[in-house]
């Protein structure tokens, strides 16, 4: 017997293990219909979209593409620019992703349906929960119900994947400034990782949370900011 969704959501916010999370978050979205679900975090100025995939489950592309790539061009994703509420879409037909998917008032049955969920934060729009199948209960309170679910599991994906920082406020690290200072120096990510004793991936991370924390898009803008207004020296470590 399905446990009171309010009473997962809940679970769901001290969450700290991410499939512990995703199993939580299937449990809830099967008991309204939804048999697949993505969550993802967007730039802070939109300029690409999607900026981080937290996870994809079940059964959505037709297309031979990378996620990532579909995310992008997806036609419910670019919606979400303009969205301040959560929306319903519906998908016509497999040819194609552009012009395949449909927002729409209530879902289309018959076809694969669902609910996008924008997600707000400090720096206005910070990501989307994305769900779907083919009998999606849309009622007021299934929609309530799923809205909560995505900011709360979107809120602990980022705490455990380490994204919970202040978009656009606070100093940068001792370590986000060696970072970026060896950036400015022209090397590699993956020559940084070495020198720095970290993993690539790990430079990732700290460029984007360095371009989060500045309010830009491009690490070649958190560049000029940090040499401007944060007393970055190019090409030495702080």
């Amino acid at each position: 017997m399905l446990k009171d969704p309010l009473d997962i959501i809940l679970e769901i916010k001290s969450e700290n293990d991410l499939n512990s999370l995703k199993q939580r978050v299937k449990e809830v979205a099967l008991a309204y219909g939804c048999d697949r679900s993505v969550l993802f975090s967007v730039t802070p100025v939109n300029e690409n979209l999607v900026e981080r995939i937290f996870w994809i489950e079940g059964s959505w592309f037709d297309d031979e593409i990378d996620a990532k790539t579909y995310m992008e061009r997806c036609p419910v994703n670019q919606h979400l620019i303009n969205s301040s509420h959560p929306f319903f879409w519906y998908k016509t037909g497999k040819e194609s992703i552009s012009g395949s998917y449909q927002i729409a008032s209530k879902p289309i049955r018959g076809a694969l349906h669902g609910i996008q969920i924008p997600i707000f934060g400090n720096s206005g729009i910070e990501g989307a929960f994305t769900l779907g199948g083919m009998n999606v209960n849309s009622s007021p309170k299934a929609e309530l119900i799923l809205t909560l679910l995505g900011v709360e599991a979107f809120n602990s994906a980022r705490r455990i994947l380490g994204d919970d920082i202040n978009y656009g406020t606070g100093p940068l690290t001792v370590r986000e400034k060696d970072v970026l200072s060896l950036v400015s120096k022209g090397m590699r990510q993956k020559d940084i990782a070495g020198l720095l004793g970290i993993s690539q991936r790990t430079v990732e991370n700290h460029l984007r949370k360095i371009r989060n924390r500045l309010g830009v898009s491009t690490t070649a803008q958190a560049i000029q900011v940090a040499l401007t207004t944060r007393g970055l020296t190019p090409g030495k470590d702080k």
